[in-house]
């Protein structure tokens, strides 16, 4: 008998220990901070506090998502986390995120992004694609441009942080609009077609 409630217990113990750690808050899915999955119905979408980390593709490929908001406390975007999201015109990034994925924001329609300083890594193709993207603020926390970061978007300029040391290929590959941009001489590689032959002629 006390061996079977003994039993019962540790069942009850371990079934907690799981509950505290794996939070299902309605529309989304939350393990050890790391939000996993998101069922809502799009739109306006909040992302609760309490999360430290998007997984990778969360949001992927959810045309009806407007806008997000991410909370403070998340240091990492994952992989493809926006990625697809056609509809997606707005995210709101706070200070504390240090690193953003490969493909994050390919394929939306947002027209503006300011990254807070402390972000240290994008990941390739982290925006590509973005053909509304005309603006974007590049934090002096990075080191590097990686490959197709911004190919086929649609910035108009771009002023590249002092702390960046290379520029990777095709990082702005066949951005038409793109009439100039602001190097500094902190940048000793720039890799095959990172820019038009225009930019680099006025360099």
């Amino acid at each position: 008998m006390l061996k079977h409630r003994f039993s019962v217990c540790m069942t009850l113990l371990i079934l907690l220990a799981v509950s505290c750690n794996t939070a299902a808050s309605g529309d989304f899915e939350i393990v050890d901070g790391v939000l996993t999955a998101y069922h809502g119905p799009g739109g306006d979408v909040v992302i609760p506090g309490g999360v430290r980390e998007i997984g990778e593709g969360v949001f992927f490929e959810r045309n009806d998502l407007t806008s997000v908001t991410i909370p403070h406390g998340v240091t990492a975007i994952g992989d493809l986390v926006f990625c697809m999201c056609r509809n997606l015109t707005h995210v709101n990034i706070p200070d504390g995120v240090a690193t953003m994925g490969r493909g994050a924001f390919s394929r939306t329609l947002t027209a503006e992004l300011d990254i807070p300083e402390g972000v240290t890594s994008i990941g390739t193709s982290a925006f590509s694609y973005c053909e509304k993207l005309t603006s974007i603020t590049l934090p002096n926390t990075i080191a590097a441009i990686p490959a197709d970061a911004f190919r086929y978007s649609g910035l108009t300029s771009i002023t590249i942080p002092e702390n960046v040391t290379s520029i990777g290929d095709e990082a702005f590959f066949s951005c038409i609009d793109l009439a100039s941009a602001d190097i500094p001489n902190t940048v000793t590689s720039i890799g095959d077609l990172a820019f038009s032959l225009r930019i680099l002629k006025n360099r």
